[in-house]
């Protein structure tokens, strides 16, 4: 399990250094965005996708070993890290994702 959360993270971090660095690299290749760098982010979108549902089911596998313990009651640092892991960050960052995604495809159609 430990080596899957590693590759898991190892995925998370080269696609969290592709996406900034490509956005980066537009700015000089295609200024105006005229839809030159459209085929490469086509290829990054599904992995970002890949990336937002591993960071749910992290989020949400933290959450279900917080609530875990039915003798616990107490509301502790790690219940409310938890909640605001899964709840507010993480579903906030995939639903705008999926606006992003959207509105690039209704943009420009295939």
């Amino acid at each position: 399990m430990a080596m899957l959360k590693r590759l898991a993270g190892l995925y998370l971090l080269l696609v969290g250094i592709a996406v900034p660095l490509h956005f980066l690299a537009t700015q000089f290749y295609d200024p105006t965005w005229s839809d030159a760098s459209l085929p490469v982010w086509r290829v990054l979108n599904p992995l970002q996708i890949i990336g937002v549902i591993l960071v749910l089911l992290v989020a949400f596998g933290r959450k279900r070993r917080v609530d875990a313990d039915p003798d616990d009651k107490s509301i502790t640092r790690e219940y409310f890290g938890s909640q605001r892991d899964l709840l507010f960050r993480s579903s906030g960052v995939a639903s705008a994702f999926v606006e992003l995604v959207r509105r690039d495809l209704v943009r420009s159609p295939q």
